[in-house]
């Protein structure tokens, strides 16, 4: 029998809407409308005085004390308490407590905030975002070669390009180190091997491959039989020196001698 009434108020607690019990809820509500009808003068100390037309009462929130004695009988507020209660903690109380002046401290003692410490893992870069907060947006694109119209690299870190600059200036570098050699050594030494190796029946079949593409490049007209054995030493000398480019070996010749034919 007991066990059942327990099970019964377990069973209709479960259903309460608020945290006090229903019939306790019923009554607050109640005399917190009959405590608008009453006039309320604020004392000090958590203290009021509630007048209604039976009579002055005083309440002492602190004590937990009202002079109808109602509460203290019952434990429920009752509507002058009610009053005292929804002062305190309404909007009244916190626009006093918000008006009163701030006075300066008579000691002078300046109060400053906790030492920072800084946490033993690396700092983040990046600050923490709000839930609703969107993410930031980056700027993203395809890079594209100019001349080679490669994805992935630009113009200036193009492996293509910065290979083929640099063999060309490399082989003009050689073709003027070629040229400066030829017009500082006009004369070929009896040891160089492709000069001795010319003898003056074969240095003419030599030249009849070199001098015809030049007349046709050049548009000129050139003798070969007017060439000495000293002059194709010279341009043996320079074919020695391990030059690609035939343009440029069909360009120094050609230089080569037209000085001669000058001279």
């Amino acid at each position: 029998m007991v066990m059942k009434k327990f099970n019964d108020r377990k069973e209709e607690c479960s259903s309460w809407s608020s945290v006090l019990p229903l019939r306790v809820h019923v009554k607050i509500l109640k005399h917190s409308r009959e405590s608008r009808t009453l006039t309320m003068i604020a004392i000090e100390n958590m203290e009021y005085e509630l007048i209604s037309a039976s009579g002055a009462y005083t309440v002492k929130l602190r004590e937990y004390n009202c002079a109808c004695g109602s509460w203290q009988v019952s434990g429920i507020p009752y509507c002058h308490v009610m009053a005292a209660i929804c002062h305190y903690c309404g909007k009244e109380a916190v626009k006093d407590k918000m008006t009163q002046f701030v006075h300066s401290s008579l000691t002078k003692k300046v109060l400053k905030p906790p030492p920072h410490t800084v946490q033993p893992s690396r700092p983040k870069k990046q600050r923490k975002r709000e839930p609703d907060e969107a993410p930031k947006v980056w700027r993203s694109g395809t890079v594209i070669c100019k001349p080679y119209h490669q994805v992935g690299h630009n113009k200036r870190s193009c492996q293509r390009r910065n290979h083929k600059e640099k063999c060309q200036m490399d082989h003009h570098l050689h073709i003027n180190q070629t040229r400066i050699h030829l017009l500082n050594h006009k004369v070929v030494y009896d040891s160089d091997i492709l000069t001795s190796a010319l003898i003056p029946h074969e240095h003419f079949r030599f030249l009849n491959l070199i001098i015809p593409p030049l007349m046709l490049r050049f548009d000129v007209e050139l003798d070969v039989h007017s060439i000495s054995v000293h002059d194709v030493g010279c341009v043996s000398r320079m074919l020695f020196l391990e030059i690609n480019n035939l343009l440029d070996v069909a360009s120094l010749i050609f230089e080569l001698l037209w000085m001669l034919m000058v001279q």
